[in-house]
C-alpha cells in the first residue's frame, strides 16, 4: 500500500504523547466527553494579589472549564502563601494558552475521566503521637500494600499493632467533582486511623480491604495492583523504610511513612507522560503532609519512576517542578528534603544512538526497528546542540522508497498516510520557558501508530525497519542525540507494548556479561552513554540519583550491574552514587516484601538502589539535620559513616558509578548463607 507525506501545517500540541493519540482515536480508547486534562500553570504580573483573584473567578466560573484541587484552592485564598505555581485542570477542548495575560502553562497531561460525584477535601494527615525527631520517609510508586505489617510498630501505651503510615494518598484514573464547583479530588487519602481501623489488632484480611478498594476506586476494568502477590510499591517503601515490627533494635520501625500510589492508567503508560503531573502533585501533597508530623524532621521521599527520552539537561517539567519544591520547601521551612531517584536500567536496551552531521548538507541516518504486535503507539525524540530548526528529517516505513527530507518550523507538523489515515507523524515541539534561567530546547518528535491489529478499521503502522535520515542546515558542525522512549510492558500489567530500538552497523558485538551479540563496537551511532532516565538530571544538592551494582564473593567485589545506565558529557557525568541491587547467586535482585504480610520476593534494578539509599539517609538523618543549608556541603557528607558503609569510586568510573558505593549492612533482610 502507498505512503505519503502531507506537507507541514501548524498544530497546537503540547506534546506528541498527548496529541498523537487523537488522530487514532480508532486505535485508542476515546477521551470522555467531559473530560479534564491536569495543568500547571504559574501566574504573571508583579500584583499577585490581582492574579490571585482572576484565576479564582476563572475557577469558580463553572461556565470556564477549570477545575481545582481542594489543597491548591487553599492557597490560592492564602494571603500568607507567597507560590506562584498551581496546579488545575481544564477541560478537554479548552486552551489554557487563551489565559497566558493571567498565567503561563507549565505543563499540560493527559485527558482524565470527570466524575459526577461529591468533591470531598483530602485530609491532612494527623501528628498523632509519633516521635516527631524520626526521618520521615516517603515513596511514590504503583502497587502499596499499606496494610502489610512491615510498615507497622507497637503502641507504647497498649502494645497493639498500629500502622506507621501517617497518610497514602491513592490517586485515581478519574477525578471527582460535583456540578455547580470549581472544586475537584483526584482518588482519596487514608489517614493513620483510618488503617489502624482496618488493622483491628492484627485481624485485617489485607486482600479482602485491598479488592473492596479497587472495586470502589475503578471498577473490575481498573489495573488491581494491590491484589497480586508481589508489587513494585510494596517492596520499593519495605527496602526504603520497612521493618519487623517486633523488632526492637531495628531504628526504622520508629519511622514514620507517607506514601502515594500511582493511578494505574498513570503507570501503564510507560512513555511518563502519564504519571508526570501525578509525581508532581504527589511530592507536593508530601511535604504538606510532613510539615503537619513534624516542622523540622527531615523528608525523604523516594521515586522509582521514569522514562528514557527526554532533554535531559534539567529542563523536563516533572524534574524541575520536584527540585524546585525541595529546594523552595527547605529554603522557606528549614525543614531537610531530599529526593531519591532510580537513575534508569536501560543501558543496553539501544534506545539512543549520537549521529554527527560535520557541516551544511551532511546526512547521516539510523535503523529505527519497530517490533510487530506492539498495541502502543511509538515515540522517538530527536535533539540537536545546534537546535531542532537546523534538522531536516526523513522518516521512511519499511519496504518503501526514501521519504523526501522535511525541514518544520516551530510548531509544525506533518502525517505519514495511508488509505486516508494518518499511520505516523512527525512534530517540532516549540521550546518552553519553566523559569527565567531554565528553557526547555525545542526538539523533533515522531509517533507511530501501533504495529498490533486491536481492532476493525485501525490504521496501523508496519512492523520492521524504518529508516530515520537527518541532514543539516547548519553551517556549523552539529551533534543529533536520538531516543526512542520507553514502550515496555510492566510486569503486571496486560501485555500490550513492545519496545522498539535501534540498528545499526558496529551495534552487534559480542557482549562479555551476558554472553549475546548485544555488546557495540567503539564506532558506533547507538550508544551506552546518556541512557538514563530523562528525569534525573536537575543538578540539586537536595537531589540523589541513584545506580545500581552487584555484589559478588560475599560482598567482596561491587561491580555495577549490566542494566544500570550511565551518564554522558552531553547531560549529567552519572548517577550521584550506587548501591547494591543484586546479591543473590541463583535469584537476581534483593529480598523485599510481597504485597501482603509475611510475603518475601526478590526485586532489582536502579529502583532497588535507590530505595536502600533512602534507607540509608533516613539512618543518616542527623547529617541531614546538620547540613543545613545544604549548600556547603556535598550529597556524601549527608550520610553518617557510623551507620552505613561507603566505598569511593575512581574519577574513571563515575558514568557508571557515580562519586561512591553504599556497602552491605544498613539493609534489614539478607539472603541466609
Amino acid at each position: 500500500m502507498s505512503t505519503l507525506w502531507t506537507e507541514p501545517e501548524s498544530h497546537t500540541a503540547w506534546e506528541a504523547y498527548i496529541d498523537w493519540p487523537r488522530h487514532i482515536a480508532s486505535v485508542l480508547p476515546k477521551p470522555a466527553s467531559d473530560s479534564y486534562q491536569q495543568i500547571f500553570l504559574r501566574l504573571k504580573g508583579t500584583d499577585q494579589g490581582q492574579a490571585r483573584l482572576a484565576l479564582k473567578t476563572l475557577i469558580d466560573d463553572p461556565a470556564a472549564g477549570y477545575l481545582m484541587a481542594h489543597d491548591d484552592y487553599a492557597r490560592l485564598t492564602n494571603h500568607t502563601d507567597a507560590g506562584r505555581v498551581f496546579a488545575a485542570w481544564c477541560q478537554t477542548g479548552t486552551n489554557p494558552l487563551d489565559q497566558g495575560g493571567l498565567f503561563d502553562l507549565l505543563d499540560m497531561g493527559p485527558p482524565m475521566a470527570r466524575i459526577q460525584a461529591p468533591a470531598q477535601a483530602q485530609p491532612t494527615a494527623v501528628a498523632a503521637d509519633w516521635q516527631k525527631d524520626q526521618p520521615i520517609v516517603a515513596a511514590i510508586d504503583d502497587g502499596i500494600g499499606y496494610l502489610n505489617a512491615r510498615f507497622t510498630g507497637i503502641a507504647p501505651d497498649t502494645g497493639q499493632q498500629q500502622t506507621r503510615i501517617r497518610a497514602i494518598w491513592l490517586q485515581s484514573d478519574d477525578i471527582a467533582a460535583p456540578d455547580r464547583s470549581g472544586l475537584a479530588s483526584c482518588g482519596k487519602v487514608l489517614v493513620a486511623s483510618d488503617l489502624d481501623a482496618m488493622l483491628k489488632n492484627g485481624q485485617a484480611d489485607e486482600g479482602a480491604i485491598y479488592s473492596q478498594d479497587n472495586q470502589h476506586m475503578g471498577g473490575t476494568l481498573r489495573h488491581r495492583a494491590t491484589e497480586l502477590s508481589s508489587t513494585h510499591g510494596t517492596a520499593i517503601l519495605d527496602l526504603a523504610g520497612g521493618a519487623d515490627p517486633t523488632d526492637q533494635t531495628n531504628p526504622a520501625r520508629d519511622w514514620p511513612l507517607l506514601a502515594v500510589q500511582l493511578p494505574p492508567a498513570a503507570v501503564d503508560d510507560t512513555s511518563g507522560m502519564g504519571f508526570e503531573a501525578h509525581l508532581v502533585q504527589g511530592v507536593r501533597w508530601i511535604l504538606r503532609n510532613a510539615q503537619s508530623m513534624s516542622a523540622t524532621a527531615p523528608i525523604i521521599i523516594n521515586i522509582s519512576m521514569g522514562n528514557l527520552a527526554g532533554p535531559k539537561d534539567g529542563s523536563g517539567f516533572a524534574e524541575f517542578q520536584i527540585t524546585q519544591e525541595a529546594e523552595t520547601w527547605q529554603a522557606s521551612t528549614g525543614q531537610p528534603v531530599r529526593i531519591v531517584w532510580a537513575f534508569g536500567n536501560s543501558r543496553g536496551s539501544r534506545q539512543v544512538a549520537r549521529l554527527s552531521l560535520p557541516e551544511m548538507g551532511a546526512t547521516s541516518g539510523i535503523v529505527w526497528r519497530v517490533q510487530p504486535d506492539d498495541l502502543t503507539p511509538s515515540y522517538l525524540e530527536l535533539r540537536s546542540d545546534a537546535g531542532a530548526s537546523a534538522l531536516a528529517l526523513s522518516v521512511t516505513p519499511p519496504g518503501a522508497s526514501r521519504a523526501a527530507f522535511i525541514k518544520l518550523k516551530p510548531g509544525q507538523s506533518t502525517s505519514l498516510m495511508q488509505n486516508g489515515q494518518p499511520i505516523a507523524r512527525t512534530y517540532h515541539i516549540p521550546e518552553r520557558k519553566l523559569s527565567a534561567d531554565v528553557i526547555r530546547p525545542a526538539f523533533l518528535a515522531v509517533a507511530l501508530a501501533p504495529t498490533g491489529d486491536i481492532g476493525p478499521g485501525a490504521a496501523l503502522a508496519p512492523a520492521g525497519s524504518w529508516r530515520i535520515a537527518l541532514k543539516s542546515h547548519s553551517d556549523k558542525p552539529q551533534t543529533a542525540t536520538l531516543e526512542i522512549q520507553r514502550d515496555s510492558t510492566l510486569p503486571g500489567y496486560q501485555s500490550r507494548g513492545r519496545q522498539s530500538y535501534f540498528d545499526a552497523p558496529g551495534a552487534r558485538a559480542g557482549g562479555r556479561t551476558q554472553q549475546d551479540q548485544t555488546g557495540l563496537f567503539t564506532n558506533a551511532a547507538i550508544t551506552r552513554r546518556g541512557t538514563h532516565s530523562s528525569m534525573v538530571t536537575a543538578t540539586s544538592r537536595n537531589v540523589f540519583t541513584v545506580g545500581a551494582v552487584q555484589a559478588t564473593q560475599g560482598g567482596a567485589r561491587l561491580s555495577p550491574t549490566h542494566y544500570s545506565a550511565e551518564g554522558a558529557d552531553w547531560t549529567v557525568p552519572g548517577p550521584s552514587l550506587c548501591a547494591i541491587a543484586e546479591d543473590g547467586l541463583f535469584l537476581s535482585g534483593v529480598l523485599a516484601s510481597g504485597t501482603r504480610s509475611g510475603s518475601v520476593r526478590p526485586t532489582n534494578g536502579t529502583s532497588a538502589a535507590a530505595a536502600r539509599i533512602t534507607r540509608a539517609l533516613a539512618l543518616s538523618s542527623g547529617r541531614l539535620k546538620a547540613n543545613h543549608p545544604p549548600q556547603n556541603s556535598s550529597h556524601i557528607d549527608d550520610f553518617d559513616t557510623s551507620k552505613c558503609t561507603l566505598h569511593p569510586v575512581s574519577p574513571e568510573r563515575v558514568q557508571r558509578l557515580g562519586r561512591a558505593i553504599l556497602g552491605a549492612g544498613s539493609e534489614t533482610r539478607t539472603r541466609r548463607p
